[in-house]
């Protein structure tokens, strides 16, 4: 914007004509379009294609832009550099600059043309200096040579006279030979130092020839360097936008993760003097890249140590310039992924201060530019980072209040684009994260309605871009969402069916990329899904099938990275899933060595981290089954040992803060009944992920 405005004096026109073009979608904007600090870029590549006349313009003067966008860098390099001559152009990335600006006067800003300007005067002074230098040094040579000449021509005349004289004193003919001969040695002596200045003036010029040679190969040299710079820097930003961006769609994380690496490698091999601010935030970008492809792997701790080096690197760039609306936005989605890594390995507490960091940079970049729809959506996604949190630890009124902020915000964006992608999107994780309070809630029916709205978006996503493998898997998660509800509705076979479209998807991702383990993840839990379901109707056999498949799905995972609490959390759970099974076919000594692996896991869980109500509820559940089950296998020793397990699930449940609590501790106190009286107990409701 700064760009634009910096044309004319009268900028009325330029913002209407910015603003319509936003407001059509053609042009995205982040700040006030009245302020230069304001950022303007064409909304979406197909834009390009799809617009006949701008891709005719583009091509006319494809260089061109090139080198005004090089130029617009290198500028704004120099003014942050606080004028360093040392960041002026000179040599021929000068020469094109001030060709090309000669032929679009009228399009460069104040600061472009006054880093022309200097840059030009720059060179001037430096060619002139050097030139002054080589006449220096040849005047030098220069006088030195005429000196010699000038004593030669001395000694040449005095020896005329000395021959005058003696022909003149024919008597004193003795003295005349001696002088003539006096007078040979000494024009003899002239001729050779007048021989001797002209070969030094000689070798003078010599020298200034090297000198013009070397200075126009140090020129060429550096323009040489420059040249694979520009192109190095160009080929980064290609590879960490564009290619980056085609990569992550369709789940190539090998070829992501060789891209970032390959980047990170040329930067840091980097000098000093050339790492810029535009350098600094192309490496901040990398190890981005490079930590979503460990998570991706399950490499969670790994993955830490990459984001945190990114974001020591987003907090001196924004450190440097805290009104730089494009650093702190960088900033904040900085504190998103640590806090990402933090849930995932269980550390509730601090990733509920990183993401409320994060929100507090949302919260500010939204109010200084109301109108800005991209931070409008970041505040939304942090709005519901905190609210995951909140959840998990079992703070649902004060989840659901984060989350009715997103979904406020999603739907005001929906309402003024619908066709919008990204609006869509964060309609449907609103809607999501929505639908999960109202389903602990128990308000099925409304969690219902929110599910089959984001069911509805995803699929019209869907079907507009088939190869877009994010969309696919909200699509699954649809599916899966609405199959939850239908099955705790009892509608068990619309709720299997419903399972088994997100288990084909899930499938279908699995073998596209086999190293993603977001997508193993989802795999195993869609079976389990349709275990549950398969359960419940009484067919055995084929739910422990599913079941056992997702077993070995979660211990691949979870030997993957043992620092990944998440991984655990579905291992116990999967185990449980089989115990259940196996005790519900009278197989209780199999059943309770199943129980007994998910009870080790739940209470490593419960210790490592003790806000963490999810964590709390599965140990109360699984303390519950083996005193169940160890009770119905019988003997006195038996009976005890499933009191103790019943006793200790009533501790836990004291401090449990769901809502569910009350029915975890009658479900305890009726087993512990039950097992005085010799009566099979009833089990308590299973845990959900």
């Amino acid at each position: 914007m700064q760009e634009l405005l910096s044309l004319s004096d009268e900028t009325t026109a330029e913002e209407q004509i910015i603003q319509k073009l936003a407001d059509a979608s053609l042009l995205t904007t982040e700040g006030d379009v009245t302020r230069k600090d304001a950022f303007v870029e064409v909304a979406h590549e197909a834009l390009i294609r799809s617009w006949p006349q701008l891709r005719k313009w583009i091509d006319v003067d494809r260089s061109g832009f090139r080198t005004r966008t090089r130029l617009t860098e290198a500028s704004s390099d120099w003014e942050n550099s606080g004028c360093d001559a040392a960041y002026l152009y000179a040599g021929a990335r000068l020469a094109v600059a001030q060709e090309w600006a000669s032929s679009h006067s009228g399009e460069l800003s104040t600061g472009e043309a006054e880093f022309l300007r200097r840059s030009a005067a720059a060179q001037k002074e430096r060619e002139a200096n050097e030139l002054e230098a080589a006449q220096r040094l040849a005047r030098a040579e220069a006088e030195r040579a005429q000196e010699a000449e000038k004593r030669a021509q001395e000694q040449k005349q005095a020896s005329s006279g000395l021959r005058r004289r003696a022909f003149a004193a024919v008597g004193a003919a003795v003295v005349a030979l001696v002088l003539l001969a006096v007078s040979i040695v000494m024009w003899r002596a002239a001729r050779r130092q007048a021989r001797i200045a002209i070969a030094q003036r000689t070798a003078a010029e010599e020298q200034a020839a090297i000198a013009n040679t070397q200075r126009l190969a140090a020129q060429s040299s550096e323009k040489n360097a420059n040249d694979a710079r520009e192109q190095a820097d160009g080929l980064i930003n290609f590879m960490l936008t564009d290619l980056s961006n085609k990569l992550r769609p369709i789940g190539r994380l090998d070829l992501l993760y060789d891209v970032a690496l390959s980047a990170k490698k040329y930067l840091d091999g980097l000098p000093k003097e050339l790492v810029t601010a535009a350098r600094l935030r192309q490496e901040g970008v990398t190890l981005n890249d490079l930590g979503d492809v460990l998570t991706a792997q399950g490499k969670l701790q790994k993955a830490l140590e990459v984001y945190e080096q990114g974001l020591a690197i987003k907090k001196s760039l924004t450190d440097q310039d805290k009104s730089d609306q494009g650093r702190l936005r960088d900033f904040a989605l900085s504190f998103e992924r640590v806090g990402d890594v933090l849930v995932a390995q269980g550390k509730l507490q601090e990733a509920l201060e990183t993401y409320e960091q994060q929100l507090t940079i949302a919260q500010r970049l939204s109010e200084q530019s109301p109108s800005n729809n991209g931070l409008k959506q970041n505040l939304a996604d942090s709005y519901i980072n905190v609210g995951d949190v909140l959840r998990k630890q079992g703070k649902l009124q004060d989840a659901m209040g984060a989350y009715q902020q997103s979904l406020a915000i999603a739907k005001s964006l929906t309402e003024r684009d619908k066709s919008n992608p990204h609006w869509q999107r964060e309609l449907w994780l609103s809607n999501q994260r929505v639908g999960e309070v109202l389903v602990r809630q128990g308000k099925l029916q409304e969690a219902l309605d929110a599910y089959q709205q984001n069911l509805d978006i995803q699929r019209t996503l869907t079907d507009r871009d088939k190869t877009n493998a994010d969309w696919e898997r909200n699509l699954a998660l649809s599916y899966e969402d609405v199959g939850d509800v239908l099955s705790a509705q009892g509608k068990l076979q619309e709720a299997l069916d419903a399972f088994r479209q997100t288990l084909a998807i899930a499938q279908s991702l699995t073998i596209r990329d086999k190293s993603n383990s977001v997508w193993q993840r989802d795999f195993g839990l869609s079976n389990q899904r349709v275990g549950e379901v398969l359960v419940r109707q009484g067919k055995l056999e084929e739910a422990l099938d599913a079941y056992r498949q997702n077993l070995e799905i979660q211990r691949r995972l979870t030997d993957r990275d043992k620092t990944n609490a998440g991984s655990e959390r579905d291992l116990a759970l999967s185990y449980e899933n089989v115990g259940d099974v196996l005790s519900a076919q009278g197989k209780l000594q199999e059943a309770l060595d199943a129980f007994r692996q998910t009870l080790a896991i739940a209470q490593r869980l419960t210790v490592q981290d003790k806000s963490n109500s999810d964590w709390q509820r599965d140990l109360i559940v699984c303390l519950f089954k083996m005193g169940d089950t160890t009770a119905k296998i019988g003997g006195n020793d038996n009976v005890n040992q499933a009191q103790e397990f019943l006793r200790t699930g009533l501790q836990v449940a004291d401090g449990y803060p769901g809502p569910e609590r009350q029915q975890l501790v009658d479900s305890l106190n009726l087993a512990l009944q039950k097992i005085a009286h010799q009566v099979p107990s009833v089990s308590p409701t299973t845990g959900t992920n």
